[in-house]
């Protein structure tokens, strides 16, 4: 995990835990230096980031502060699952993943920019908070670009690994529609057969514009209410 990282999930998750309320400062650049055993230039690109997010509010001469969230802001669907629970004070996971090596379909191929019966993983399952079932997750990921995936990491959380490797997305494309819950997904959610459900289909970036992971995931709609906040610029 980048250093930057790190930071920005300490953060996260003091905010999380009211160890850094609302409207409150957060400790200085150099206390989170020697905290951390990280250097100030690594917290300075942490905490700017987070100011980017609308999570910090830097104020001249006074310090940095947690700013206060828009009245509808949830849960941030679509990508890094793991981190947005993290972020909610949740611990993630997940169960019955099912991790093959496959060849890309004529739709997957054109998602991916990659050819048709290119080598590619495909990665199912269902994704947890707090041991609760939140979402099923059905992707794509390009072989060429993520050579090495194994079901332990597909266990955890991938963009965490793919982080650690330096692949990280820039952005995604996301397309979501209603639907109800089929016999097996509704198995796997533990809802029953016909509850509404979000589904999200996306194609993931990287930094050149080269995507590298598609897919689609079905989000319950009873204890995980999904929003995207859009702030004017």
């Amino acid at each position: 995990m980048k250093k930057s990282q790190i930071v920005k999930e300490y953060i996260l998750q003091n905010i999380a835990n009211g160890v850094y309320p609302i409207g409150h400062m957060i400790e200085s650049e150099p206390v989170l230096s020697e905290k951390l055993k990280i250097s100030r230039m690594t917290i300075r690109e942490a905490i700017r980031d987070l100011v980017d997010e609308n999570i910090l509010e830097k104020q001249h001469g006074r310090g940095t502060f947690v700013l206060k969230q828009p009245k509808f802001k949830g849960f941030q669907c679509g990508i890094g699952f793991s981190e947005e629970m993290i972020r909610h004070g949740m611990t993630p996971s997940a169960k019955n993943v099912i991790l093959q090596e496959t060849q890309a379909t004529e739709d997957i191929a054109n998602d991916l920019h990659i050819p048709v019966n290119a080598a590619i993983w495909n990665i199912k399952r269902v994704r947890l908070a707090n041991d609760i079932p939140m979402a099923y997750e059905d992707e794509y990921f390009s072989k060429a670009i993520v050579p090495n995936l194994t079901e332990e990491i597909a266990n955890d959380s991938i963009y965490k690994y793919l982080s650690q490797q330096g692949v990280e997305f820039t952005y995604a494309d996301q397309m979501l529609d209603a639907v109800l819950a089929s016999d097996e997904i509704a198995s796997l959610l533990e809802v029953p057969v016909g509850t509404p459900l979000i589904r999200m289909y996306i194609i993931a970036h990287l930094k050149n514009g080269t995507p590298f992971n598609c897919g689609t995931t079905y989000y319950r709609t009873d204890n995980y209410q999904l929003s995207q906040t859009v702030f004017r610029k």
